[in-house]
């Protein structure tokens, strides 16, 4: 590029020791707990069985596939998936359905307003194996755990009983949300795995050692993995499932008490298609529907599905959304926009104010779940958003509510 100067080589990372000792032992570090047994034991019995059986993951960008190329057949998901297909039953998966619910930059504050309608498809689905990924996403969580704890609950307490497993994956400055999340885990005695305790040891070796994988051969970027780290993601994921695979069956899982609450467990989705609380609702004026939302491909879809369709955008007029309904909790669930023409919104609940929302903070198009009340016992409620002064001709869009 310039007269007289030599750019120097630079030497590439050696290639990822996968199929080596070390490889293995790298992938047993992450087997954080094998908990109870039972259920997990009796998905693969009937995954050998060749009964229908249905594997579900949950959880933020990287279950959605962010970092592997292609995203939707290489993301650690899919690979696991098929890696359990392989594995476990006598047709390659035939009988095996696959739900991907990844939505990228969400906590699982929005995980449990969805789950009814990601995971269960309205109660359609019936899932026996649950893989639950909010262990870097859950930053953002209000509760800092009580929020986590709830959703594991909603899952597990679901009466097919089906098996559930904590996996915490990892970003680039060696951190994760298991110190606040494990103990979850552990009390109720679930499987986790933990992908930071795999990889960031060995990111850190002496001058002249080899590492396994680098930390640039693992991250896409700074948040996501590449396709060899969910490829480990996979592998970790397939570890736990082994080695509780040869384990003998244990007691049968306790009822026990929990670590940080319950308390969101019942949640439900209200949104403009759907008022499982008979809530009075006079939209005033967020008449006009949002089409221009967050969306995310679906299971093995290739099309993106937008999350939160049925939703109330701010139109002329500054007349405010109200509406009274009974109960204990209630997130809202706004959409967070780099636009312009969009401003931040005030609400109030029983003509206290609570907050004003910009969505503009984000700056970009994404799904964002707040908490605007959460009490003991369910009460009548008036609730109020309107455009905070002098942004009444800005834009806001209510998306629905997690109610309680």
């Amino acid at each position: 590029m310039n007269d007289g100067y030599t750019v120097p080589e630079v030497d590439p990372d050696p290639p990822v020791a996968f199929d080596t000792p070390a490889y293995s032992e790298m992938i047993a570090r992450s087997c954080l707990s094998t908990g109870n047994n039972i259920r997990i034991k009796r998905v693969l019995q009937q995954l050998r069985d060749g009964k229908p059986t249905t594997i579900a993951f949950l959880g933020g960008s990287i279950t959605q596939g962010a970092g592997a190329v292609p995203s939707q057949e290489m993301c650690y998901a899919r690979k696991t998936y098929e890696a359990i297909c392989e594995r476990y039953t006598p047709d390659h998966g035939a009988h095996v359905r696959y739900i991907k619910a990844g939505v990228g930059g969400t906590p699982c504050q929005l995980g449990i307003i969805r789950y009814d309608r990601d995971i269960t498809r309205d109660g359609a689905v019936q899932p026996d194996l649950i893989i639950v990924e909010f262990a870097v996403n859950d930053e953002a969580d209000e509760t800092k755990g009580l929020m986590h704890e709830s959703l594991i609950q909603k899952i597990w307490s679901a009466p097919n009983e089906p098996a559930v497993v904590m996996l915490f994956s990892v970003f680039a400055n060696d951190w994760n949300l298991k110190d606040r999340l494990a103990p979850i885990g552990w009390r109720h005695e679930l499987p986790m795995v933990n992908v930071l305790d795999a990889v960031s040891p060995q990111f850190r070796v002496g001058v002249g050692e080899r590492s396994v994988i680098t930390r640039r051969q693992y991250f896409y970027d700074v948040f996501h993995p590449s396709n060899s780290g969910h490829r480990i993601m996979r592998d970790c994921l397939m570890y736990m499932l082994d080695r509780l695979d040869k384990q003998q069956e244990g007691p049968a899982p306790k009822e026990l008490a929990p670590y940080y609450g319950f308390d969101f467990v019942e949640t439900k989705l209200l949104d403009r298609s759907v008022n499982p609380f008979d809530a009075v609702i006079d939209p005033g004026c967020f008449t006009e529907t949002d089409t221009d939302l967050q969306s995310v491909p679906f299971d093995f879809e290739d099309v993106n599905t937008p999350e939160f369709p049925h939703n109330w955008k701010k139109g002329a007029g500054d007349k405010p959304f109200t509406m009274d309904i009974t109960c204990r909790s209630i997130q809202l669930v706004f959409k967070d926009s780099g636009s312009k023409e969009f401003g931040a919104a005030v609400v109030t609940v029983d003509g206290k104010e609570v907050a004003a929302y910009d969505p503009r903070q984000a700056g970009w198009t994404h799904c964002h779940a707040v908490i605007i009340l959460k009490e003991e016992t369910a009460q009548r409620h008036h609730i109020e958003i309107k455009m905070q002064e002098p942004g009444t001709d800005k834009v806001f869009t209510i998306l629905g509510f997690g109610v309680l």
